[in-house]
């Protein structure tokens, strides 16, 4: 299997997941999500989470584009390079990391911030992220 159709077509048939499998694509600008993609703000009136954007994608076959502008988690803002400042939002974070309990004290959160950071896009080096079902 060379194309990402058939292997959806192949994870339907033989495992039949109960929602569509998805890819997510990284984007330079909301002017390369393809078309009908779907926008939280603008098409559905509300700030999302990547979280939820993918779990819309895969659970009604929608395509979701998500921008800085769509975006209401931290983690997400952090991490795709959306923050307007590196310092001020890691500090937003650290403090949103302990009220969710992602760590259990300073240092525990220290170390998961210091770990991302291999992880974490330069800011302005994507615009975007789109989820589609594949098919």
């Amino acid at each position: 299997m060379t194309d990402w159709g058939e292997s959806a077509q192949a994870l339907n048939r033989f495992i039949r997941p109960q929602t569509f499998p998805i890819s997510v694509k990284m984007v330079e600008s909301a002017d390369d999500f393809p078309e009908r993609t779907r926008r939280p703000v603008r098409d559905m009136g509300f700030k999302s989470t990547i979280c939820v954007a993918i779990a819309l994608a895969r659970k009604y076959g929608w395509t979701i584009g998500m921008t800085a502008e769509d975006n209401a988690c931290p983690v997400a803002a952090y991490l795709y390079g959306w923050s307007d400042s590196e310092a001020e939002n890691e500090a937003i974070l650290a403090d949103f990391m302990k009220a969710m309990s992602y760590g259990t004290n300073d240092d525990a959160i220290k170390a998961i911030l210091e770990a991302t950071k291999q992880f974490r896009l330069n800011r302005g080096n994507m615009g975007g992220s789109s989820s589609r079902p594949l098919s």
